[in-house]
């Protein structure tokens, strides 16, 4: 016989969620910082030399938007709590 869990899915409470947020703009700006510098260092790299450095720009390209994309997330399900 299969049982139904009667139990609705958990929500995170608001300041946990503030918590959590912050955490992911903290997260976000560092990658934007490390997106600087390497988009700085691929510009600064001789032609001669640039793959390396473009490779790691795009992986920090990367990094900077799945930490905005867990940011974002995290203001939508803010947005979405019913009001205090």
């Amino acid at each position: 016989m299969d049982t139904v869990n009667a139990h609705p899915p958990v929500q995170p409470s608001r300041d946990a969620l503030i918590k959590e947020a912050l955490s992911a703009y903290l997260v976000w700006r560092q990658a934007c910082t490390f997106l600087d510098e390497a988009w700085q260092r691929w510009c600064a790299a001789p032609s001669y030399a640039r793959e390396l450095p473009f490779e790691l720009y795009v992986c920090e390209l990367e990094r900077e938007a799945r930490a905005a994309r867990r940011y974002e997330l995290l203001l939508a399900q803010g947005a979405a709590l019913p009001s205090a």
